[in-house]
């Protein structure tokens, strides 16, 4: 992701390792979640006093439990400075111990942690969350595990789902590097493939998308690079 956006637009990226405290028991890392996002929130502050980085062209990206991260970083700084970022783009944030059981809006990612808030949603209800979240929430193929082009884990490993929630960043960095994406606001998947919303307009999906939208919104992939279909 960060190679497709340094070749494809002139910026600056921050990435964050915080892989130490991630690869804890998955109950610790989830409590390490707000730790991490204060200091990042901390960091990206000083910047902005220093007159280094502007909160209204600050794009912050997590997935899975990065994506609640984004969320602490934009509550930090918006309870220290008053300002919001730009956009947090949230892809498959984890639904484990956010979801079921659901915990409130200061606990995880959620609309308010910046000015535009997008999901997209590759492996709800299993790895990831399932819930509306965002102002726009994405729900490429239905947002459901089995994502095209995965195959159907043993029943008794969770994590075998790895794959379909994977695909959430993999369309997302796609999305960089073309503006083929594009979905269409429907009330649900089952509406969307009977054609009930075809003449719904057409709308980016992934880092062109309009930071206007609200709703939710479906599309489809391939199975495989390229993902976009049209």
């Amino acid at each position: 992701m960060i190679k497709a956006y340094l070749k494809n637009r002139e910026l600056n990226v921050i990435a964050i390792d915080w892989s130490k405290r991630a690869k804890r028991p998955y109950i610790n890392a989830v409590k390490e979640a707000r730790v991490v996002g204060k200091a990042i929130g901390h960091f990206l502050i000083e910047l902005n006093n220093e007159g280094k980085l502007k909160f209204s062209k600050t794009h912050i990206i997590g997935h899975s439990l990065g994506s609640h991260v984004a969320g602490f970083v934009g509550k930090h700084i918006y309870g220290k400075t008053g300002c919001r970022p730009q956009r947090i783009t949230g892809l498959d944030p984890a639904g484990p111990l956010f979801e079921f059981p659901f915990i409130g809006a200061d606990e995880r990612l959620a609309r308010t942690d910046a000015d535009f808030v997008d999901i997209i949603h590759t492996d709800s209800g299993i790895l990831g969350f399932k819930s509306l979240i965002g102002d726009a929430d994405y729900f490429p193929n239905g947002g459901n595990a089995i994502q095209p082009g995965c195959k159907i884990p043993p029943l008794h490993n969770i994590f075998e789902y790895a794959c379909s929630h994977q695909r959430s960043y993999q369309y997302f960095t796609e999305s960089i590097n073309s503006h083929g994406f594009m979905a269409k606001a429907c009330d649900s998947w089952s509406s969307y493939q009977m054609g009930f919303c075809n003449l719904n307009d057409d709308t980016q999906f992934g880092d062109s998308a309009f930071p206007n939208l609200t709703g939710q919104f479906f599309l489809r992939t391939s199975a495989s690079p390229p993902f976009t279909l049209t």
